[in-house]
């Protein structure tokens, strides 16, 4: 759930629509929602995608994930 609230946060942070995100990382806007709303995991590659088309490294989105975490 974490890593799907990072990619939103992210993503309306950026006033970026599901649909904009899933053009420039190259997956479908479906699987976005998904992630979003926690009903999907994510494998490393599309969180790689996620990130970078999000202007963040993995690293990054990660650190961001693991602070939602311990909230």
């Amino acid at each position: 759930m974490a890593t799907g609230i990072a990619i939103a946060r992210r993503r309306r942070q950026l006033s970026m629509s599901q649909k904009l995100l899933s053009g420039l990382s190259g997956i479908q806007r479906s699987y976005i929602s998904d992630v979003e709303s926690g009903r999907r995991n994510l494998s490393l590659r599309n969180l790689v995608a996620l990130a970078g088309a999000l202007g963040q490294s993995a690293s990054t989105l990660l650190a961001t994930i693991e602070e939602i975490c311990t909230e």
